[in-house]
């Protein structure tokens, strides 16, 4: 069985619970996250921060938002004048009447469109909302309170143009498994003379992913005489500051660049290495999301040209 402590516990609705010769009110607010994980560069492994992802399409069911509708007063819009209401989306909405009896109980796409509705202008802009998340430092995020169902998520790198592909992920989202736990009161110190409660909760299994996204770039190895690897080469992009230096192995990745939209947009790679001579690739055109493989052998060079 589990064992909950409920620390510093926030208004969400509030309850009876009875034990022995006991009746005490408990309140809570459940916040479960249902997708979380990382973007990561496919090539280097390291994380991308300010990644965005957002849902773009769903298939489920309906979920309870009762603690977040709070601010949306629903029901002041089932009363208010349909003038009121600039989008035609919400005039169906209340004319089918999808908000009556239990308002709580909504499916996703029309909570998003409320939530939108509550912050107005300000919505497009914002980093957090139940549909869109953008990428810690580390490159984490999550999502919270997802009902049961089949959604896709468009990730990709806002103001990287085409430097990085964008990619569209499949999650399905499991049934809540029901779950008993023990929950302690917080405002008793010694768990041992705490009270506590018995209870069967919902627990929504959180679907953990690591999302890749591949660069656009160029990557490869520098070799001289007798294949071994040259350390040190410089690998740079004629006409540009974009440079690179090969490791112990010789290798070389220049990644996030640009892809190419027309035959201007070719890269050229301009290969110096101390001892040897310069070599020049042909024009390299970049797709978006492709990291092409360049190898360069070397010669050495002419001590009496030096």
């Amino acid at each position: 069985m589990l064992e909950f402590y409920l620390l510093n516990p926030k208004p969400d609705k509030t309850e009876e619970k009875k034990t022995d010769a006991k009746t005490k009110k408990v309140q809570r607010k459940t916040v479960q996250v249902a997708i979380a994980g990382r973007v990561l560069d496919y090539e280097t492994r390291k994380a991308i921060a300010g990644a965005k992802l957002k849902i773009t399409q769903i298939l489920q069911g309906v979920a309870d938002f009762g603690y977040d509708l709070y601010l949306l007063a629903v029901a002041q819009l089932l009363i208010s004048k349909y003038s009121r209401l600039l989008s035609f989306y919400f005039h169906t909405l209340i004319e089918q009447r999808l908000l009556q009896k239990d308002s709580s109980k909504l499916d996703f796409n029309t909570f998003v469109s409320l939530k939108g509705l509550q912050y107005g202008s300000q919505w497009k802009n914002m980093t957090n909302r139940p549909d869109l998340q953008i990428t810690a430092s580390d490159g984490s995020f999550y999502f919270c309170n997802l009902p049961p169902g089949k959604y896709t998520l468009a990730v990709f790198l806002p103001g990287s143009e085409t430097r990085y592909e964008k990619k569209e992920v499949p999650v399905d989202i499991s049934e809540p498994e029901k779950i008993n736990v023990k929950i302690y009161d917080p405002k008793e110190i010694n768990v041992e003379k705490s009270d506590i409660y018995n209870e069967e909760i919902e627990i929504i299994p959180t679907k953990i992913l690591d999302i890749f996204l591949s660069p656009t770039g160029i990557k490869g190895t520098i070799t001289g005489e007798k294949n071994q690897p040259i350390v040190n080469a410089k690998v740079q992009i004629q006409g540009s500051r974009e440079s690179a230096f090969t490791n112990k192995k010789g290798e070389y990745q220049l990644l996030g660049l640009l892809a190419s939209k027309s035959d201007k947009d070719k890269y050229t790679i301009i290969v110096s290495a101390n001892g040897y001579q310069k070599k020049n690739s042909r024009p390299l055109e970049l797709k978006q999301g492709k990291v092409i493989n360049q190898n360069f052998f070397l010669e050495k060079r002419n001590p009496k040209l030096s």
